[in-house]
Parts: C-alpha cells; sequence; structure tokens
C-alpha cells in the first residue's frame, strides 16, 4: 500500500508540473498574441492565437474557445482591410 502511495503522489507531482508548464507557455504565447494585437500585426496575432488552438486542443476549455473567438475577429478585421485596400 506505501509503495501505491508513493506512485500517486509521484504521478500527481508530474501531472502538477506539466499543468505548470502548460500555464507558463499559454501566458507567454497569449502574451505576444495580445501585443501582435494591439499593434496590428495581424498575420502575427493570427499566427499566436493559432499556436494557443493547437496547444489547448480541447474545445471545452475556456482557453481553447477563446483562441478560436480572436481567431475569427482577426480574420474579420483581416478580410475587412482587404476590402479597404489598406492591408500591408
Amino acid at each position: 500500500l506505501g509503495s501505491n502511495t508513493k506512485d500517486v503522489q509521484r504521478i500527481q507531482s508530474k501531472i502538477e508540473k506539466a499543468e505548470g508548464e502548460l500555464k507558463r507557455r499559454y501566458d507567454d504565447v497569449r502574451g505576444e498574441a495580445e501585443r501582435a494585437r494591439q499593434i496590428g500585426d495581424w498575420d502575427r496575432a493570427k499566427e499566436e492565437f493559432s499556436k494557443i488552438r493547437e496547444m489547448i486542443p480541447a474545445r471545452d476549455d475556456d482557453r481553447h474557445r477563446e483562441a478560436i473567438a480572436n481567431l475569427e475577429d482577426i480574420e474579420n478585421r483581416i478580410q475587412s482591410l482587404n476590402k479597404k485596400g489598406k492591408r500591408k
């Protein structure tokens, strides 16, 4: 029974470490995406939000849904700029 408890603790520790790493990476990519959006670098923002979508594949995760919504918003902005002829 004691070794079972140690196995569970070791697995739980690894899960917590992985979750922490995912959060750190998510925060980094999300920050880059927001910076790109703020300066109007739509291609870069699109790229960064796509990374989030791939990083968090679970469709029921709020971070995934937010990335999809941001990608749709950026795509609409790009289309609008293309229609106006103002895209870089």
